[in-house]
């Protein structure tokens, strides 16, 4: 069949013009593919420090296709610290259909944020002023995800205005030093006088033997972080003190924020080791109290059973008032609580455990100078070398 010169032409002309067809196509949807989805954000209310804060947040999903059936989904929601820390997780919502306008298809989802009080003290000591919700969008059609960003202002940011005027530290019963038994239970309070409002942000330290009987050690033992909203005073408890190792331990409550307080106020306790109230006392026989000390002076006691050995002990008694009826231990425990130091052991002499009475060696009485006033003590031992029983402090003078 013959045909005419103007059908080849037709025909040849249309091989190109579907190819022009195809690659428009292709480069449409090539354009649609490489355009990303937009969000955008309203929000009204704000982050509190007097409470919880709530944000109202309107998000605008635009994505470039007017389609109808795309759904949109809001994930991966946190309260954040802009270039900083989450604070916290937010759950999932959606999804919400977009509805076609123009060439365009816009989904609108609302939320509402709870920002607790806590994260509000929290973003205030890494000295944020102004919080983040971040979120990202996914959706049916593009199935990329979007970032969406809005800032929360921290309604009430008076941080500088705290200031802390004074501080006093007590144990429960009011006092400022106290002796307790090893393993007890010692709480101790900070009563905090203030004006303005702010964060207080300090830390309960206990500095524990030996380091007491220098310069004494202090290891944080709990932080506090406090939103102090206007008043005058607060009172802070710290319920566990350590009482495990005996011996004199030195309390603070050390204020880091606001600064400016000049004086940090220390408190004492000194803890007894629970074996010295369990032993039985041994009834001193000789000298009497504040008898002179001679060469014939008897120091005698009476008999423990089961002991292997004694020791008596000489302390000198400078400066340590008399009570009567007091262990080394008890003494020991008031002069440094008094910011004192512990008795000093000057003289000692060892004896076998069938002994129960002694005078002194002239050599023992040159280690007790004369005009001063001495507290002795008698020690029973075991024959593993355990203490078995102690006496009580008893005065005797060097003429």
């Amino acid at each position: 069949m013959k045909m005419h010169h103007g059908e080849k032409t037709s025909l040849a002309a249309r091989p190109r013009s579907v190819f022009l067809t195809l690659l428009c196509l292709l480069l449409g949807l090539l354009s649609l593919t490489t355009t990303q989805a937009a969000v955008n954000a309203t929000t009204s209310g704000s982050a509190s420090l007097t409470g919880s804060g709530t944000v109202s947040i309107r998000w605008q999903i635009t994505i470039p296709i007017s389609q109808p059936g795309i759904t949109v989904n809001g994930i991966n929601g946190v309260i954040a610290i802009p270039n900083g820390p989450v604070l916290g997780n937010l759950p999932n919502i959606g999804p919400v259909t977009a509805t076609p306008t123009g060439n365009l298809s816009v989904a609108n989802m609302q939320e509402r944020v709870r920002i607790p009080q806590s994260m509000v003290v929290r973003a205030l000591d890494l000295g944020a002023s102004i919080l983040e919700i971040r979120r990202d969008f996914v959706d049916s059609y593009l199935q990329q995800q979007q970032t969406g960003i809005v800032t929360v202002p921290i309604a009430s940011n008076t941080i500088s205005a705290l200031t802390i005027n004074r501080l006093e530290l007590r144990f429960a019963d009011d006092s400022r030093s106290t002796v307790v038994p090893e393993g007890s239970r010692l709480t101790a309070r900070a009563d905090i006088h203030y004006s303005g409002k702010g964060v207080l942000q300090g830390v309960w330290e206990v500095a524990s033997p030996p380091s007491t009987l220098g310069d004494p050690v202090f290891q944080q033992v709990k932080l506090v972080r406090l939103p102090l909203l206007g008043g005058q005073k607060t009172t802070l408890t710290m319920p566990d003190l350590p009482t495990r190792i005996s011996g004199l331990h030195l309390v603070r409550f050390r204020i880091t924020r606001p600064e400016g307080l000049v004086e940090t106020p220390v408190i004492r306790y000194f803890v007894t080791r629970s074996d010295t109230r369990l032993r039985p006392p041994i009834r001193i026989l000789s000298p009497a109290p504040l008898s002179q000390l001679g060469p014939d002076t008897r120091f005698g006691w009476q008999p423990v059973q089961g002991a292997r050995g004694y020791q008596l002990e000489f302390f000198e008694a400078r400066n340590t008032p008399w009570g009567g009826n007091l262990r080394l231990e008890d003494i020991n425990a008031r002069r440094l609580l008094e910011g004192g130091a512990p008795l000093r052991r000057t003289a000692g002499v060892m004896l076998p455990g069938n002994l129960t009475a002694v005078t002194l060696s002239a050599l023992t009485r040159n280690h007790l100078q004369p005009g001063r006033r001495y507290l002795w003590r008698v020690i029973a031992f075991d024959e593993q070398g355990r203490r078995m029983a102690e006496s009580t402090l008893q005065p005797i003078r060097v003429p």
